[in-house]
């Protein structure tokens, strides 16, 4: 059984950004072998500019993106959620083309 790769620290994956040419999108997954691999993968046709790192789970994954925004460049981080029991107006508050948030469901 192959073992997944650690998670790397919010300083770790903000170098790896801010030395490159992608953005990142943060994914609740426990480890990089799981959401963040999915969606890589899937999307790797249309998205060859963006990198997808998972947080260990929704609770650190928006405990950590104000840092993110704060250390990286605008328009350098989002994040994609499960919906998990979110109301349908908080949902479509992010389907509004003038969202500012970082927080996608």
């Amino acid at each position: 059984m192959t073992r997944s790769a650690a998670l790397g620290s919010a300083l770790e994956v903000a170098q790896n950004i801010r030395n490159g040419l992608t953005c990142a999108i943060l994914v609740e997954g426990e480890e990089r072998g799981s959401d963040a691999q999915m969606l890589q993968t899937i999307l790797k046709p249309v998205a060859q500019n963006v990198t997808f790192h998972g947080r260990d789970g929704r609770d650190n994954l928006i405990k950590e993106l104000p840092d993110f925004v704060a250390m990286l460049p605008t328009g350098k981080v989002a994040a994609i959620v499960d919906r998990d029991f979110t109301d349908d107006d908080e949902v479509e508050r992010t389907y509004s083309p003038d969202y500012a948030g970082h927080v996608f469901y």
